[in-house]
C-alpha cells in the first residue's frame, strides 16, 4: 500500500487521498489509469483501479510481478567502481577497519578479564567512539560491540580471528543503513555458515558461487524504502531472465555475500561482478540483439571481462586505475 500524502478535489468537491508520481499528484480513489510523463513510458495504474482490474481478472498478477522485477533490474544509478575507488581510499584492510569482528584478549580488570577471549565487532573507530562517548581520557579506544553492549576497547586488545575461523566477506547495505553501497568485512565463520543463504545466479554461471545471506540491519529501519538494496536486487539477477526474483527485487534488507569454498571476498568483486551484469542487462529486453547466456554468461566470457577492465584501467590510469587497485580480483 502506498501511504497518501496529499488530498486532491474530485468533481464533486469531496477531499480524497492522493500521492505523489515524479513530481505529479495522483489521486488513489481514481477509477481510470492516470497517463504520467515517466523515462519507463506506459501507463500508471492507480492503487484502487489496479485492485479492481486484478479482481475481474483483466490482468495478470505474474505477469505485472514479472514487469516489476523487470524494472528493478534496471542498470545501477551510480557506477559500482566509483564505490569501490572511495573504499580503497578510505579503508585499508586492517584488522581494526569497522564491522571486522576480532577476540578479546590482554585486558586486566575485574570486569575486563571475563570479556577475554570473546568475540567482538568494531562499530565505530577512535575518533568517532571518543566523540560519541565524550570521554577524552580513553582517546584511541575502538567502540567494540560484545553481545549487544558496546565497550571502549584499546587497539592492542583486539586480535585477529585465526585463519580457519574467519570468513572474509562483503556487507551489502541497504538504504537505511548508516553506510551504503558494499563494505568488506570480516566475520566469524560459524555466524555464516549455518544463516539460511541463497547462491547468487551470475556467480555460479562465472566459475564461483556467492552465496548471500539476510542480517539486521545497523540501526531501526521504519520506512518501507529503509530496506531497498539496489546493490543486493542486482546480484541477485536471474542469470537466465534477467529478472530479480521475487524475494529480492523489493525491500530486501542488509546482507552478506561470501563465497562458498570460504575464500576472501572483498568490495571490488562484488563491484566487478555488478559491472558484467551491469553490461549484459538491457540486452535481456532486447528482441533485436538479446543475451546468450550459454556464450556470454560463462568463466570463460566474465574472464575476458575482467582482462577487459584492466586493460582499460592500464591504458587510463588517470580514469579508470583506482578503481581495481594494484592487487588484481578473487573471483
Amino acid at each position: 500500500p502506498v501511504p497518501p500524502t496529499h488530498t486532491h478535489s474530485n468533481m464533486a468537491g469531496d477531499r480524497i487521498p492522493a500521492v505523489e508520481h515524479q513530481g505529479q499528484t495522483l489521486p488513489t480513489e481514481a477509477k481510470e489509469p492516470v497517463d504520467l510523463d515517466s523515462d519507463l513510458g506506459g501507463t500508471v495504474l492507480t492503487p484502487s483501479y489496479l485492485a479492481e482490474l486484478l479482481d475481474q481478472g483483466r490482468l495478470d498478477r505474474e505477469k505485472l510481478e514479472g514487469s516489476i522485477r523487470i524494472e528493478a533490474a534496471a542498470p545501477l544509478q551510480i557506477d559500482p567502481r566509483d564505490h569501490c575507488e572511495k573504499e580503497m581510499l578510505f579503508r585499508n584492510q586492517a584488522f581494526h577497519e569497522v564491522g571486522n569482528w576480532l577476540r578479546i584478549s590482554g585486558l586486566e580488570s575485574e570486569a575486563g578479564q571475563k570479556l577475554n577471549g570473546r568475540l567482538g565487532r568494531v562499530v565505530a573507530a577512535a575518533a568517532a567512539a571518543t566523540a560519541a562517548n565524550n570521554n577524552n581520557t580513553k582517546g584511541g579506544r575502538l567502540a567494540v560491540e560484545v553481545a549487544g553492549e558496546k565497550k571502549l576497547l584499546r587497539p592492542e586488545c583486539l586480535q585477529p580471528l585465526a585463519d580457519n575461523e574467519r570468513l572474509h566477506l562483503v556487507r551489502l547495505f541497504c538504504r537505511g543503513d548508516r553506510e551504503n553501497g558494499a563494505r568488506s568485512e570480516i566475520w566469524p565463520l560459524k555466524l555464516v555458515i549455518d544463516r539460511p543463504s541463497e547462491v547468487c545466479s551470475f556467480s555460479s554461471r562465472v566459475g564461483v558461487r556467492i552465496h548471500v545471506t539476510r542480517i539486521e540491519s545497523d540501526r531501526e529501519l521504519n520506512k518501507d524504502e529503509d530496506f531497498e538494496n539496489p546493490w543486493l536486487s542486482h546480484l541477485m539477477i536471474d542469470a537466465q531472465t534477467g529478472a530479480t526474483p521475487l524475494p529480492w527485487h523489493r525491500r530486501p534488507g542488509a546482507a552478506l555475500a561470501w563465497r562458498e569454498d570460504g575464500g576472501i571476498l572483498e568490495t571490488k568483486d562484488i563491484c566487478l561482478l555488478l559491472c558484467f551484469i551491469d553490461k549484459l542487462l538491457p540486452r535481456y529486453r532486447s528482441e533485436e540483439d538479446p543475451v546468450d547466456v550459454e556464450k556470454e554468461v560463462t568463466q570463460e566470457a566474465f574472464e575476458f571481462f575482467r582482462m577487459d577492465e584492466m586493460r582499460a584501467a592500464e591504458g587510463d590510469e588517470q580514469e579508470r586505475g583506482v578503481w581495481w587497485g594494484d592487487h588484481g580480483f578473487n573471483i
